[in-house]
């Protein structure tokens, strides 16, 4: 499954926020979107998922525009997954994961047997069956992102869009939910996903599409386009670039740190 995206410009009344736009994701990938607040980030998502549909350019899923498709059969196709939230009713884990099913069902229909399977094998996938009870509203925020994740399973779609999933959790929290993420990709999904850390990317991503005022300002493998000058020039903050085990691993470190140690 592919999401492909050429030439793409959305503007709201008059003022662009997104200028010429293109890029290509495709089955097995995670492609991380990075960039200051205001460039274009969720504008982007929501073009992509149907949400905005009168822009100029071609978005596309599997080389079918995705203009051309109702909200249930885009539905089938790509699941949205929001930052960690906490939701005002008593869900269990379940029931929460079992929402995703209503895309592979008719209006007004209660899940069945074939759902429930459905739902506890995204559990499975993600190793989280064992809280399948637990209520929603009293885990920790990556427990609950994970659940989050699992619902968007539950769709059975291939293609992940996350926004910011990482966003207000600590660190164990955001390793646990990453390393899930990038787990994904072995089993066939497309991910993009955005993200305000640069490390992330260098992580995990398998290519990056960097941001700034509304256009892509680099897009290649983290290695190829994440240096120094990029960081500097998306946020404002010098930074090294270190390489460890034989450059498999890439971290930002900021100058000022350096030199008050």
């Amino acid at each position: 499954m592919s999401i492909s995206v050429e030439h793409l410009n959305f503007s709201y009344c008059d003022r662009p926020v997104l200028e010429d736009v293109s890029f290509r994701a495709v089955c097995g990938e995670v492609v991380c979107i990075i960039g200051p607040n205001g460039v274009g980030k969720s504008t982007l998502f929501r073009c992509i998922l149907g949400i905005i549909n009168n822009y100029s350019g071609i978005a596309k899923i599997n080389e079918i525009e995705i203009k051309t498709l109702k909200p249930k059969q885009l539905a089938r196709l790509i699941a949205y997954i929001p930052q960690s939230h906490t939701p005002a009713f008593h869900y269990s884990v379940l029931d929460m994961t079992l929402m995703g099913t209503t895309a592979q069902m008719s209006a007004f229909a209660t899940p069945r047997k074939q759902e429930i399977i459905v739902a506890e094998e995204a559990l499975k996938i993600l190793d989280i069956y064992h809280l399948r009870d637990r209520d929603f509203t009293k885990m920790s925020g990556g427990e609950r992102q994970l659940v989050l994740i699992a619902r968007a399973l539950a769709q059975q779609a291939k293609v992940l869009i996350m926004d910011e999933p990482t966003a207000n959790l600590d660190y164990g929290n955001q390793i646990l939910v990453l390393e899930q993420v990038k787990h994904l990709t072995s089993k066939g999904y497309t991910i993009i996903q955005s993200t305000h850390q640069p490390e992330q990317a260098l992580y995990y991503a398998d290519y990056v599409i960097a941001l700034k005022d509304g256009r892509v300002y680099a897009a290649g493998k983290p290695h190829d386009v994440m240096d120094e000058e990029l960081i500097f020039n998306l946020y404002g903050v010098r930074v090294k670039i270190q390489s460890l085990f034989d450059d498999k691993i890439r971290m930002c470190i900021p100058e000022d740190v350096l030199l008050h140690r």
